[in-house]
């Protein structure tokens, strides 16, 4: 950061206790807030609740940005899964059959991704003023979404 010359707070935390304990102390208010590959495991309305919080930290003109795994709009959960299972198999070529299995088993019973729609939705309902995709991988499973105040 000093390359741009400019001041900056690093915070890092648990996400799930850290945004709570920041909303309640109402004395933080950031610039950029960024949550990569986290927000996919908690279901639809505790991530519309939270997507709200974050809303609340941002600074006039702040950004909330998501880098996650996103549904197909076509597909379902499962769907989903078996295909990010395909990309595994076809792409993770150094993985043992042991950690294959563990993965499986995490994606299985922790990822429940959103479609870029219902992100944007709920970007709508919180009156983030723009949402925009900056990236999305070739297998169209994770994205770089900007959510802006």
């Amino acid at each position: 950061m000093a390359r741009i010359q400019c001041d900056a707070t690093f915070t890092q935390g648990d996400f799930s206790e850290l945004v709570s304990q920041l909303v309640q102390a109402q004395q933080n208010r950031f610039d950029a807030i960024l949550i990569s590959f986290a927000l996919h495991h908690l279901h639809l309305q505790q991530k519309d609740y939270f997507i709200g919080q974050l809303k609340s930290l941002l600074s006039s003109g702040g950004i909330f940005i998501l880098i996650d795994v996103v549904r197909n709009e076509v597909e379902d959960r499962e769907s989903y899964i078996q295909r990010y299972l395909e990309g595994v198999q076809k792409h993770w070529s150094l993985l043992t059959p042991q950690e294959y299995s563990m993965v499986e088993n995490h994606i299985s019973s922790s990822d429940f991704p959103e479609t870029q729609q219902t992100l944007q939705e709920i970007s709508q309902k919180y009156n983030f003023t723009k949402f925009k995709c900056l990236y999305c991988d070739p297998q169209n499973a994770t994205q770089v979404l900007c959510f802006y105040q």
